[in-house]
């Protein structure tokens, strides 16, 4: 996992609701991106059910996580 990864693990672990909707009001996030945000970080599910329920591949997935990652850390 790298240094990105857990540090924006790490900041979404030890925030709440407000802080959360704080960040997001920040950083500009496409629909796709909101779901994806929303399903991974809030909900805590598996890359390949994200796959499956907006049907893009799960590499897609892995791409806009690490899109949102770093909108996340350029609001640091």
């Amino acid at each position: 996992m790298s240094d990105s990864v857990r540090k924006v693990n790490r900041i979404l672990k030890n925030s709440n609701r407000k802080e959360i909707d704080e960040l997001l009001d920040e950083i500009i996030l496409s629909d796709r991106q909101s779901k994806i945000f929303h399903l991974f970080y809030i909900k805590k599910e598996c890359v390949n059910f994200i796959s499956d329920t907006i049907g893009v591949s799960s590499d897609t997935v892995y791409k806009e996580l690490a899109a949102i990652r770093r909108k996340i850390l350029s609001t640091l």
